[in-house]
């Protein structure tokens, strides 16, 4: 079954993963996760719907061993064409809420999963992807993911701005709401860090909770910014410097969490 994801794979770098917007948002990320990449060498890295592979390629750049998963055969493919020089990234199409059947030759010390990966699955699918995760995971290992909240401010503000009220509300919903993807309707829930810390209290504790573009704008605006750049380095300046507040993580585009094997 060819999905949006698939459809997307030949320009999702050029949509996304290269735009003004998309590098300040990933590298916002990479801010919060790179501390633990550097700790030791030599890990072993579970990656959660990797997509074309970019975050692949910096964990196995920093001396790590990397397994890239995702369910599109596509996003697949570009990963591999882009990591072919790497030895330590193999890739595998792997559906999230099949996390508990795969057999991994090591425990990982890190399950990562970047920009809304576990967007995708229901809250019952994410207590069972904890529970798969705990499995998979090494003592003390972490779960580092990027998700959306609930909340986000730009999402309100665009629509309010565009006329559409009830379209600034949609993210906040206990339902799935239906996201296009190359015009593909996408299943997809959003959660508030809260809702994933309770999910998960029972094996793991929270290190880490920060915004992921609370000022820097979602992607879908950066048509818009890309004639705008001094305003958005603007923006990334105050996102940098006076917005890492954790209260913000539910206001943000995507917010990041850190959670420890118990």
């Amino acid at each position: 079954m060819i999905s949006g994801f698939d459809l997307s794979a030949t320009e999702y770098d050029n949509a996304f993963t290269y735009t003004p917007v998309g590098m300040l948002q990933r590298n916002s990320v990479y801010r919060y996760l790179k501390p633990y990449l550097s700790k030791s060498k030599g890990m072993h890295i579970l990656e959660i719907n990797c997509g074309t592979g970019e975050d692949a390629l910096l964990m196995a750049e920093m001396g790590h061993s990397v397994l890239a998963t995702d369910l599109s055969l596509e996003m697949l493919a570009r990963g591999r064409a882009k990591a072919a020089e790497h030895q330590n990234i193999s890739f595998l199409q792997m559906d999230i809420n099949r996390l508990a059947s795969v057999s991994l030759k090591e425990k990982a010390d890190i399950i990562f999963s970047n920009f809304g990966g576990l967007n995708c699955i229901s809250p019952v699918q994410f207590r069972q992807f904890l529970n798969a995760a705990e499995n998979k995971l090494d003592a003390n290992g972490l779960l580092i993911a990027v998700i959306m909240p609930k909340n986000c401010l730009w999402n309100r503000l665009y629509s309010l701005l565009k006329g559409k009220p009830k379209m600034s509300r949609r993210r906040n919903s206990t339902k799935a709401v239906k996201v296009e993807v190359e015009g593909i309707m996408v299943d997809t829930w959003y959660y508030n860090p809260k809702e994933i810390e309770d999910y998960a209290k029972s094996s793991f504790r929270r290190k880490l909770l920060k915004p992921i573009g609370f000022l820097v704008p979602p992607s879908y605006l950066n048509a818009f910014f890309k004639k705008k750049k001094g305003l958005l380095s603007m923006l990334a300046w105050f996102d940098k410097k006076l917005f890492p507040f954790n209260f913000l993580s539910a206001y943000a585009d995507h917010f990041i969490i850190v959670l420890e094997k118990k």
